[in-house]
C-alpha cells in the first residue's frame, strides 16, 4: 500500500543540516524510506582535500546510522568529533527504497567544518 503522504524521491533542501557539535548530521523530510540504508550510506572526508594537504589518503571516518520511521529522519552519529577545517561528504547510494518500493535517486550532501 502506498503512503499518500510521501514526497518525491529526494530530501527537501531546507530539511538537511549538520549539527554544531561535530558528531551528528541529520537528513530528513517527507520521503518514506524503508530501512534499506545498511551498506548504502557512505560518509567520508574529502580525498581531494587530503591530497592538497600532502596526505596519502583522507583520514578514516566512522559513523553509526539510525533511521526513525516515525519522523522519517536518518541520524548519522560520528564515532569521533569531526576534524576542523575538513570537508565531509554523505552519499546515499543506489539501492535505498521507499515504502512504496520506488528507488531513491543517489544523493550527496557535502559540508565543510570551520574552526
Amino acid at each position: 500500500m502506498r503512503d499518500e503522504q510521501c514526497a518525491p524521491n529526494h530530501p527537501r533542501q531546507n530539511q538537511r543540516r549538520a549539527l554544531s557539535d561535530t558528531r551528528q548530521a541529520r537528513a530528513g523530510g517527507s520521503l518514506c524510506v524503508v530501512p534499506t540504508f545498511r551498506g548504502r550510506v557512505q560518509v567520508t572526508y574529502s580525498g581531494a582535500q587530503a591530497s592538497e594537504r600532502g596526505e596519502p589518503q583522507a583520514p578514516p571516518l566512522t559513523a553509526q546510522l539510525r533511521y526513525d520511521p516515525g519522523t522519517r529522519v536518518l541520524d548519522i552519529a560520528f564515532s569521533q568529533p569531526l576534524e576542523r577545517f575538513r570537508t565531509v561528504s554523505v552519499n546515499l547510494l543506489e539501492g535505498i527504497a521507499g515504502t512504496d518500493g520506488a528507488p531513491l535517486k543517489p544523493w550527496k550532501l557535502t559540508f565543510t567544518l570551520g574552526g
